[in-house]
């Protein structure tokens, strides 16, 4: 990390070659998971700039969450499928398929939220 005078610390971190569409840090702030066009999920630990990667999750990923509990990382994926995979051992636990953008009034939400359109059933 960097600082100068009173600004406030920054630091780079640098892997995606190509543009990253979400961002997301652990409670803690220890970690950040990213994902984009790459369809690779990074996990950063920031105090070590350790990184680990889940790659192949079905194409590029638009969205990561944490669970409140940070016991399972939430992606949306560009193959319209939702991939819930568990922190500890990196595996995806639950692959939700079939999914499109949510749709109000002719506008796409922009809050990451899903229909699974068998059920009709809005997903996060």
């Amino acid at each position: 990390a960097q600082s100068s005078g009173n600004s406030a610390p920054t630091s780079r971190r640098h892997w995606h070659s190509h543009a990253v569409a979400s961002l997301t840090f652990t409670e803690d702030g220890v970690y950040m998971l990213s994902g984009g066009e790459e369809a690779v999920l990074v996990i950063w630990q920031l105090p070590t700039d350790h990184k680990q990667f889940l790659p192949r999750l079905g194409g590029p990923l638009s969205h990561v969450t944490i669970s409140p509990d940070q016991k399972i990382y939430a992606v949306c994926c560009g193959d319209n499928s939702v991939r819930l995979i568990d922190a500890v051992s990196l595996r995806v636990a639950v692959t939700i398929q079939g999914m499109r953008n949510a749709c109000a009034w002719g506008n796409k939400l922009t809050s990451g939220f899903v229909v699974e359109p068998r059920q009709r059933q809005v997903v996060v």
